[in-house]
């Protein structure tokens, strides 16, 4: 079933709309693809791992955040999650 796009929605925002079997396919690629044995904690976007993104008002539209692939971060984040869970039980 076809659903309109919202109208709100910029032109640049538009034309990162997928159907839903197109919307599947990385998803599907991400599952089967030998390129990704041995390799965790990626994004990926349009059957591939997402790249950085660039500076510039289109980048929230394509690519990952540098902030998100941080492995100290994630480190950090992981620690004070542990710390958390164990003053919960």
């Amino acid at each position: 079933r076809s659903r309109s796009v919202d109208p709100r929605c910029s032109s640049v925002a538009k034309k990162g709309f997928k159907s839903p079997s197109q919307g599947s396919g990385t998803t599907l690629w991400c599952a089967t693809s030998p390129l990704l044995n041995d390799i965790g904690g990626v994004y990926c976007e349009n059957c591939d791992i997402a790249a950085i993104q660039e500076e510039g008002p289109n980048a929230r539209f394509s690519g990952v955040a540098e902030w998100a692939v941080d492995s100290e971060e994630a480190s950090k984040l992981w620690k004070k999650t542990e710390e958390i869970l164990k003053n919960i039980t």
